[in-house]
């Protein structure tokens, strides 16, 4: 429940748009029991005053504590103790909330007063579910995001009202499709029958408008509907991060890469310990092809997440596109054994193989994934990038082809990955281009 109330106090604060940054609690988690003085975290995470409390339950009573305190200064803005019952947290959030905006001088809207005071469910029991399917939705790994399913099934079961459980059930649904982990055709269409549910619920969730941008765009390949969804998530919570993010992501399929990288950006100041976060901002980079300025972007990364595959991924095909090979392949084997065997990590992995010459590893790869194809899903888009470190071109596009009938997420770098520049002369590649309906 202390989780919980984090959670939701944030929440609050993020939707009152006079604040110009609220940090979101995957980064603000990582300081849960830390020693570190006030001062140092308000300046890792760039911030001009922390909210600092206590929480402790005795069967149903509950004690909490909070204070606002000034960073610079290290003054206590504001200071209360609440003792209730567990049946008050949403009350003591709201009140929260709305202290630290009196104090800090925000004067609510009227929408803003509304939709603090609305209780996004209320079973304490499906809110504490629903924040650990969020936590293991995080990571993006096949085992997390299938346990996550769990929770959020679960948080359905003690309430079928809460919206943001089917939001976050369609999210396991969709990036498992868009990480290979399932069929597309089978995952997103799913994911999107759960956000129908969570509108009829709350039509105005920043969340699934979010997520809905982010299903539009990974699997109809609408791109002016996911523009339109994702600026409204943005406009009912400026300080969404995970939108930004998504934003950051249709702006670079769109070829606009300067204003996805602002947005990526947005996404890591609001989120700055988010190692999903700083994987894009640095794979936004190296699809603009600033592969210098996306190396700096993951070294930094990986000193907060030193094992995190996905930035160990961008790092090791920034090295491949400036003929650093030995590095490539060696921070490509590292993202793989830190990967849990992802298929796509593997597939990458061979297809750097095979672009620095070493075929024997890349085809000993190829043949795995063939025999695994029998017997389990393997997305098609994985043999395509194999063959295009093979430099079997027709292959490639063979699969690319296939990708393309399965509605493979990937596809929709076409025109921004560098692993595809090799075919960009074949006639065949750039039919599939045209198909994908890319913004002129």
């Amino acid at each position: 429940m202390c989780d919980g109330l984090t959670e939701e106090i944030i929440h609050y604060l993020s939707v009152m748009k006079e604040f110009d940054k609220v940090i979101s609690r995957s980064s603000i988690m990582t300081f849960k029991g830390s020693n570190k003085r006030i001062q140092e975290i308000a300046e890792l995470l760039n911030v001009n005053f922390i909210l600092e409390g206590s929480y402790r339950q005795s069967g149903n009573r509950l004690r909490i504590t909070a204070q606002l305190i000034e960073a610079s200064s290290d003054n206590h803005l504001w200071s209360e103790i609440y003792e209730r019952s567990s049946g008050d947290i949403f009350d003591i959030q709201t009140d929260i909330a709305k202290k630290i905006a009196s104090n800090l001088k925000v004067e609510l809207t009227t929408g803003e007063n509304e939709y603090i005071t609305k209780k996004p469910t209320d079973n304490l029991e499906a809110y504490s579910l629903y924040l650990k399917g969020r936590y293991l939705w995080n990571n993006r790994t096949k085992e997390g995001i299938n346990e996550a399913i769990g929770y959020f099934q679960d948080a359905l079961e003690k309430d079928q009202s809460y919206a943001l459980a089917y939001v976050g059930l369609a999210d396991c649904y969709i990036i498992s499709a868009c990480y290979g982990y399932i069929p597309p055709k089978f995952g997103s269409p799913k994911g999107e029958n759960l956000l129908l549910k969570a509108f009829e619920i709350d039509s105005n969730l920043s969340e699934a408008l979010a997520s809905l941008a982010h299903y539009k765009m990974e699997y109809e390949r609408d791109w002016d509907g996911a523009l339109n969804s994702i600026e409204r998530a943005i406009q009912l919570n400026p300080n969404n991060a995970t939108a930004y993010n998504w934003y950051s992501d249709l702006l670079v399929i769109i070829g606009h890469h300067d204003e996805a990288i602002v947005k990526a950006k947005r996404a890591q100041e609001l989120d700055p310990l988010s190692p999903i976060i700083n994987s894009d901002v640095s794979s936004d980079l190296y699809k603009a092809r600033k592969f210098d300025q996306a190396i700096e972007e993951a070294s930094k990364a990986l000193i907060i997440n030193p094992d995190y595959y996905l930035i160990l991924r961008n790092l090791g095909l920034c090295y491949l596109q400036k003929g650093m090979y030995v590095k490539a392949v060696d921070i490509m084997e590292l993202a793989l054994k830190h990967s849990d065997d992802n298929l796509r990590i593997k597939a990458l992995l061979a297809y750097v193989y095979g672009a620095t010459g070493n075929n024997s590893k890349a085809q000993m790869i190829l043949n795995d994934l063939n025999k695994l194809s029998e017997i389990e899903y393997v997305a098609s888009i994985n043999f395509a990038l194999i063959n295009i470190g093979l430099k079997n071109e027709q292959l490639a596009i063979d699969w690319l082809e296939k990708s393309f009938e399965e509605r493979e997420h990937r596809l929709v770098f076409l025109n921004s990955d560098p692993i595809y520049d090799p075919l960009r002369s074949n006639p065949r590649f750039q039919v599939l281009v045209d198909q994908m309906n890319f913004p002129e």
